[in-house]
């Protein structure tokens, strides 16, 4: 599956227009999702800004097996005096 959306946010300190990128698929037991996340927006905390833009490269890998289920999931966030990496895994045991 994959898709496209175009959005726009009003928060209580930020504004500003989004585009989301995704193709998740499965493979048997395995999934695996790709986004691309950009956000171009301005701020009230900041005066006299003109913008900035926020980019988030993710990525995901599951795996479930009956009641099991196992994520790994990495993202990369970049922009206006943004640099971070991230990596989560999570174990579950659904009853």
């Amino acid at each position: 599956n994959s898709f496209i959306s175009v959005y726009y946010e009003d928060a209580a300190y930020t504004s500003g227009m989004g585009l989301r990128l995704q193709n998740q698929t499965q493979f048997g037991d395995f999934g695996l999702l790709v986004g691309y996340d950009g956000f171009l927006y301005n701020t009230d905390v900041d005066v006299g800004s003109t913008g900035y833009i926020n980019n988030a490269v993710r990525g995901d890998i599951t795996w479930s097996k009956g009641p099991w289920f196992v994520d790994v999931d990495a993202s990369y966030v970049f922009g206006d005096g943004e640099d971070a990496v991230s990596i989560g895994i999570s174990l579950q045991y659904r009853f």
